[in-house]
């Protein structure tokens, strides 16, 4: 109810300046670590490629917006398909190319960050977190599942869906429900596409990652479920084969499909910031599909947050507790 409450024209306006700023400082901060820390960050812009006349017009309205909110669109027509891919064959009427979008190896950009943070003195401790060690009535620090002891300064959870249950041990309500999403990973595929793309009528997205290519799908409110749907998979497949006629699921036998779930709230916006009964913990989930997007802006407000200073991005849409 909480979702279908938000799922309006008057919610969407109130958000995208938020959104848009946010997407954009992070595009920012990527570019910067990219530099930093050595990986590799592709800044050619996304397709929305479509099939039908009735999904060119719906994205060109979307293109529309878009521009008016100041970000770098061209809507383009079929005669353009071999500017963009001028190696693979591409089904499709047209689209529209968001030019600013960029793309990267998850695998890559975490790498990068963990090396980064071990040579700075951080480390990691790869167990389960099950609560939370307090002083009264105040968590500062994680218990895990083998009984170890972890104190700090502060506390940020920033767990994706495993954030809702460890919430709840502090009091705190953050609706959540899993976005179910599959992937493949072509990992020598039999033509090379240079860009992102987003596949309109399939509802699917695909994107080079170095020599691979991942082929993902789907967003299934599924709760916790992390189980497989060969119907749902199947779907990708033959999607993506419509699109890009030169490949034929044959060449998707063998590979192992990836499940995971993607942290979403009733309205659609991130949980970022503090909690008002508890000084030490800070919140940072629940962005759903723009996790990876949204990850170097939320990094460095929660940066803000932990050091005490004033936020310079006005967070008060995406309070923790705003539902309660």
């Amino acid at each position: 109810m909480a979702f279908f409450r938000h799922a309006n024209a008057g919610h969407v306006q109130r958000s995208e300046h938020l959104l848009r700023d946010i997407g954009l400082e992070s595009r920012r901060l990527h570019v910067e670590l990219a530099k930093e820390r050595g990986f590799h960050l592709e800044e050619r812009g996304l397709l929305m490629l479509c099939q039908s006349e009735k999904g060119l017009d719906e994205e060109a309205e979307v293109a529309k917006d878009a521009i008016r909110l100041g970000l770098d669109v061209e809507i383009f027509g079929k005669d353009r398909l071999k500017d963009f891919e001028p190696g693979a064959s591409v089904e499709a009427l047209g689209g529209v190319w968001f030019k600013q979008d960029c793309h990267l190896s998850p695998l890559d950009f975490v790498e990068a960050l963990r090396k980064a943070i071990v040579a700075n003195g951080g480390t990691f401790l790869e167990e389960e977190v099950v609560g939370f060690a307090y002083e009264g009535e105040q968590a500062v620090g994680v218990k895990t599942a083998t009984g170890t002891l972890v104190e700090g300064g502060k506390v940020v959870l920033a767990g994706g869906m495993a954030s809702l249950e460890l919430a709840r041990k502090l009091g705190l309500k953050i609706p959540m429900q899993g976005g179910k999403g599959y992937s493949l990973t072509l990992k020598e595929p039999k033509k090379a596409l240079q860009l992102c793309s987003l596949l309109k009528e399939g509802r699917v997205a695909v994107t080079p990652m170095g020599k691979t290519l991942r082929v993902a799908g789907t967003m299934e409110i599924c709760g916790s479920d992390t189980s497989l749907s060969p119907a749902r998979l199947q779907g990708i497949i033959e999607s993506f084969c419509r699109f890009y006629p030169d490949f034929s699921p044959a060449d998707f036998e063998g590979i192992e499909p990836w499940v995971g779930l993607r942290p979403c709230s009733p309205d659609g916006l991130p949980y970022l910031g503090g909690l008002p009964n508890q000084e030490r913990v800070i919140v940072a989930t629940g962005h759903s599909m723009m996790g990876l997007s949204l990850a170097p802006v939320t990094g460095w407000l929660v940066d803000k947050l932990v050091s005490g200073e004033a936020s310079p991005i006005d967070l008060t849409a995406l309070d923790p507790t705003r539902f309660g």
